[in-house]
């Protein structure tokens, strides 16, 4: 898994070998899985906020807007972290 998505960035990132990467962009589609996986999202800080997504597409919080539980902080990265590589690392089901 971990040999995909490394090659995967190589070319999103344009490089010609895996060894030439040095850095990581954010993994925001990560925290995206982890919000809707099933059970309690305990590294997490979850606050309820209404939410509207404007017609040029920007996201703001609006009373008008549709109430949901938003992620604002972590509670603690350093375990979603660890959970990331275990996650990454361990047999694909």
């Amino acid at each position: 898994l971990v040999k995909a998505l490394l090659e995967n960035y190589r070319i999103w990132a344009k490089k010609g070998r895996v060894d030439e990467l040095t850095r990581s962009s954010t993994l925001f589609d990560t925290v995206a899985i982890y919000l809707g996986y099933p059970g309690p999202k305990g590294l997490l800080k979850l606050e309820p906020l209404s939410i509207n997504v404007t017609d040029d597409g920007f996201t703001r919080v609006d009373a008008a807007g549709k109430s949901m539980a938003v992620a604002t902080a972590w509670t603690d990265l350093d375990g979603y972290r660890d959970l990331l590589v275990k996650v990454l690392c361990g047999p694909v089901p």
